[in-house]
């Protein structure tokens, strides 16, 4: 029987040395991050795609090095890409090994229902939020999103609005923090419970 004092293994690869992901919060996460913007074959003829073999191929390899840091966005690939991963997740049974992060702000259903039909399908206010991360949940097949990202600009929807939001997303624990690309939201004085970091890429 092994000692519980003995030191830990070398990491097999870099992507296996964990770092806190900020001051605010405690989570460990790889150095990269994967983002899963090209797992699907919906976008072929705009950015890009993979097929489903080779999107599988790709998150073994991620995670076979060590890897636990990926990110997606509701609408990414028209969905297909939460949907792969979440298929991804159940063949390997990782969800909670993983650190996952999603966003919203973007209409997600325009590819199905018209652009701008309805109107409360995008944008940072509370409607879009809750239906993005109701939807989000369902289409990973998870209880929670690690990382829950406002993913665009919005100029119609108040800070306080947002604020309060996800606040009331994070102390329900559908998410266990938000970030935000955006600076204001990033450096608001306001004091709530989330925990914010800023999103960065490279």
């Amino acid at each position: 029987m092994s000692s519980p004092f003995a030191p830990v293994q070398e990491p097999a690869s870099p992507l296996a040395r964990y770092r806190i992901l900020s001051s605010s919060a405690g989570i460990h996460v790889s150095p990269l991050q994967l983002g899963a913007m090209s797992v699907g074959d919906a976008w072929s003829g705009m950015i890009g795609s993979m097929s489903h073999g080779s999107s599988f191929s790709l998150l073994d390899a991620f995670t076979t090095c060590g890897g636990n840091f990926i990110d997606t966005a509701n609408v990414y690939q028209n969905e297909q890409s939460e949907t792969w991963l979440a298929e991804w997740m159940a063949a390997r049974d990782n969800r909670d090994r993983l650190v996952l992060a999603t966003k919203y702000t973007m209409a997600c259903r325009d590819y199905t229902i018209g652009k701008g039909v309805p109107p409360n399908y995008m944008g940072h206010h509370k409607k879009p939020m809750v239906l993005s991360l109701r939807d989000s949940l369902a289409k990973l097949q998870t209880t929670y999103i690690d990382i829950f990202h406002v993913h665009m600009w919005d100029h119609n929807s108040s800070i306080k609005e947002i604020m309060d939001s996800l606040h009331i997303l994070v102390s329900t624990g559908r998410c266990c923090i938000w970030t935000s690309v955006i600076r204001q939201l990033g450096s608001t004085r306001r004091q709530i419970s989330t925990r914010t970091v800023m999103e960065r890429h490279v």
